[in-house]
């Protein structure tokens, strides 16, 4: 019987380096426009459009993928900010965690925290809406503000909030129209200081994240730039436009294989970079997947991997090895081998 179990742990081993140098499979999410309103658009591993969902409200305004497997997208609905979540891999079935009506105003990008929590940006509409940054708890269901701004920007949103993104210290970067990129607490929500100013940032820049290295990387119509996240100070042009086709390369997602997609709304595709070079790799969508997405093109990106299949298998086997195991009962009571009818003890 033991060299029952030793084969199943030599299997359980076998499975385990398959499941190891077999690749990923990868899913590119994006937000689309269309006839029938904003959706989410899903790209499999070979970059293939794998099909669509509506996502509700008039715009669909944020994408982020958490690191405990969730898809969020914030919406807008008349002013007031909605903010829903899908499972990573399944079929879309979309829980809502803040709907309309509340200080959640005006939205722009979204930012993960590494304990799954998202951060979302807001822009004040109406009078009871907040400007800042609204922080989404997944252990109690919160959805609280963690970064006030005292201005007020009404319409025409003269400092409106575009992004938000959680550092690798845990501070909060804010990309705001007007400003800059700033630096905040993300457990006060005190200003720590202005890291970027708007002049320093790369034209049209709505967008930022940080890499591997710990440093920020901004898009814009000349590229993707990345800076120093302490000092501001830029550090090169990582992806310089026109790198293997790259044009109005306005949205970045990294991903966890070692490269950095970027959505080149000029050319209509995503385009793949080495995440540590910036060297170009390939071309991820194509035109022709590309326009499946939607009318009006691909907004915001976001690269995540989900659970493989093979984990199931290797589940399965590690649960075989614990399985009862009949043995022989001599009369008597003890359980040692004889040729009598077989029981099940643990």
């Amino acid at each position: 019987m033991w060299l029952d179990r030793f084969a199943l742990r030599v299997a359980c081993f076998s499975l385990a380096l398959v499941a190891a140098a077999a690749p990923a499979r990868a899913d590119l999410y994006a937000l689309v426009g269309g006839l029938n309103g904003p959706g989410l658009a899903r790209y499999d591993n070979s970059g293939r459009f794998a099909g669509r969902t509506g996502a509700g409200g008039e715009s669909a305004d944020g994408l982020v993928v958490t690191p405990d497997g969730w898809v969020y997208v914030a919406g807008n609905v008349l002013g007031s900010g909605t903010l829903g979540r899908t499972r990573v891999g399944a079929p879309i079935n979309w829980q809502t965690i803040s709907p309309g009506g509340t200080p959640y105003n005006v939205p722009g990008g979204l930012g993960a925290g590494p304990d799954g929590s998202v951060y979302a940006t807001s822009t004040r509409f109406d009078a009871n809406g907040v400007s800042g940054v609204f922080r989404y708890n997944p252990a109690n269901g919160t959805f609280l503000p963690v970064v006030t701004l005292t201005d007020t920007p009404v319409p025409p949103f003269q400092h409106f909030n575009y992004d938000v993104a959680r550092a690798p210290g845990g501070d909060l970067y804010l990309a705001r129209n007007g400003i800059g990129v700033e630096r905040y607490n993300a457990s006060t929500g005190q200003l720590v200081g202005l890291v970027v100013p708007v002049a320093a940032l790369p034209p049209g820049f709505i967008e930022l994240a940080f890499g591997p290295d710990g440093n920020l990387y901004i898009p814009g119509t000349q590229g993707i730039d990345r800076f120093d996240a302490q000092s501001g100070a830029l550090i090169d042009h990582f992806v310089p436009n026109g790198s293997g086709g790259l044009s109005a390369g306005s949205n970045l997602s990294f991903g966890g294989d070692g490269l950095l997609y970027v959505n080149s709304r000029g050319t209509s595709s995503v385009l793949r970079y080495d995440a540590t070079t910036g060297a170009f790799h390939d071309v991820f969508v194509t035109p022709t997947q590309y326009q499946l997405g939607g009318l009006g093109g691909l907004g915001q990106i976001a690269y995540a991997v989900p659970e493989p299949a093979m984990a199931s298998v290797l589940l399965i086997a590690a649960a075989a090895l614990t399985r009862r195991r009949p043995v022989r009962r001599l009369t008597g009571g003890s359980a040692r081998p004889h040729a009598g009818t077989t029981t099940a003890v643990r």
